[in-house]
This record gives C-alpha cells, structure tokens and sequence, in this order.
C-alpha cells in the first residue's frame, strides 16, 4: 500500500549542528526534495513535542544526523527511539544514519550503514537524494535481523498512553518501553509478543535503560524515582529515591554497576546499583 507524505525527508539533528544541516536541507529542497525542518516548521506558541510528532509521521524518511552533540541531544534521542520502537530493523527505510561529526554512535544504531558526510560528496548526496525520494539504495545492505524477518511491519501494541522511553537489550531480542500509561512493557522483538507489564511508577515513564547482560532495566518517572526491574520475573529489584523532580533521564555503566540519572530539579545522581544508594 502507498502512502501519501506531506514531507520527503525529516532532519533529526542537535541544534549545535545547525550550519550544517541548514546547508543539507537548502542543497536537497533545491533538488525538489520535501524537507521538514524544525526551524521552518515550528512557530512561536506552538506544542514542540506534537509538532515533531507530526513532522516524523508524515515524512518519508528521517535522516539521523549523528553527531556527539545529536547523540547528547535528548530531542534527538526521542526522534530516532521513536521510529526505532516502531520498526526496529528498519525494513521500511523509514530513518537513515548520516554522520556529520566523528562520533561512536550506540549499538542499537550503529547495526545499521550510514551516509558519510563528514566530508561532502557528490556520490553520497545521491545516495541522500535516493533514500528521501524512497529509491531502493542500491549500497545499503540489509542487517541480519532484517534478513531473518518475514518482511512484514512489526506494530507493538499495548500502551493505553504516549511511549517516550524505549530500550533494547544487548542480544537485540527484546524491547522495553515506557510510557505516560505509568507502566513498562517487554517486548519479544521475534514474535512481536508482549512477555511482561511492569507496574509500579505512580506517573509518567519518561526514560528506558537496560543493564548490560540484558536481565534487568532500569526506569525513570515523573513520581521522582528510578525502579530496576527484574526482567525474567517481571518484579521490581529495586527503588531509588533522591530527586525533587521528575527523572528525565537515565545512562548506566558499561559494567552495569553504577546508574546515572537526570532531572528536573537541575541535578544529576550517581547510584550505586548494589547498594541503591547515591
């Protein structure tokens, strides 16, 4: 089925990045493509967050520009962990990576080819132009998880509220999302299953982040705390309490020892994970 886009290409980017995606976005518009960019998009007094909503679903393709400021940039964070919960071995070409600055992109993305733009090419804006135009990119090689899926659009369906924190354990196997409904699903990414709710928040579920080995997750809300979660038993471990705002954000070690989280009230934490204290 064919459907109908108001806009080719969405410009997901840090705002630091700018110049350079202003520059992209002038080069393609001159070439006929439909951009969407936010500068262009989004007057004074509108809602942010349902205006780039709405930029994503009525774009063809969202091009990721990867940067260390994007990856640090929490709006572009929600952009690609949007389109990542909704198709997550992108078999729609629905987003494609396009690195702008050197930078080491998260496993979850970085499965995926990318556009070099670091150093701007006439080979490489064609194969800009192809994918905003929804040419078939006759370079971009399909990774494993799609050549094992049947092809089909994967739709996890459940939450009763918006998504806004979504992570994928280290195997690639399975989803967990959070979401305004104040609970966590997990999902089988190979049967499109949900295995587990997890209740527990008393509001809204604003970040997602799992604990490497892939056993547990930790989340964070606007109740004021962070929980981790037993992944197998769907149980809550642990509950930690510090801040006076919402927790809007939530990184975890490599060693999976220590949870760092971001919030409102201007602080950050550092939690221990076997203790629980900060």
């Amino acid at each position: 089925m064919n459907i109908e886009f108001e806009f080719d290409a969405f410009l997901s980017h840090s705002s630091k990045d700018k110049d350079v995606v202003r520059a992209l976005a002038e080069r393609l518009q001159q070439d006929g493509v439909r951009v969407w960019l936010d500068e262009n998009e989004i007057k004074p007094g509108d809602p942010i967050s349902l205006k780039i909503q709405k930029g994503m679903e009525q774009s063809r393709t969202l091009l990721m520009c990867m940067s260390p400021d994007y990856f640090d940039s929490e709006w572009g964070t929600l952009e690609h962990h949007t389109l990542l919960f909704r198709d997550p071995t992108n078999s729609q070409r629905r987003f494609i990576p396009v690195l702008i600055a050197d930078c080491d992109p998260p496993d979850i993305i970085a499965q995926f080819l990318y556009i070099d733009w670091r150093m701007p090419s006439d080979e490489a804006y064609d194969g800009l132009l192809g994918a905003c135009r929804g040419d078939e990119p006759e370079s971009m090689e399909q990774p494993e998880l799609e050549k094992r899926a049947s092809g089909e659009l994967m739709v996890l369906e459940g939450h009763m509220d918006s998504v806004w924190g979504v992570a994928v354990t280290p195997d690639g196997k399975t989803v967990i999302s959070g979401s305004d409904d104040n609970s966590l699903k997990v999902w089988d990414l190979e049967t499109g299953q949900c295995r587990a709710t997890l209740e527990g928040h008393s509001g809204f579920i604003f970040r997602v982040a799992c604990i490497p080995g892939g056993k547990f997750a930790v989340s964070g809300s606007s109740d004021r705390s962070l929980k981790v979660w037993d992944l197998n038993s769907g149980r809550c471990h642990a509950t930690l309490e510090g801040h006076s705002e919402a927790v809007t954000s939530v990184a975890v070690t490599p060693d999976g020892k220590t949870v760092i989280s971001g919030s409102y009230d201007r602080s950050l934490k550092v939690w221990d994970l076997n203790s629980g204290r900060c």
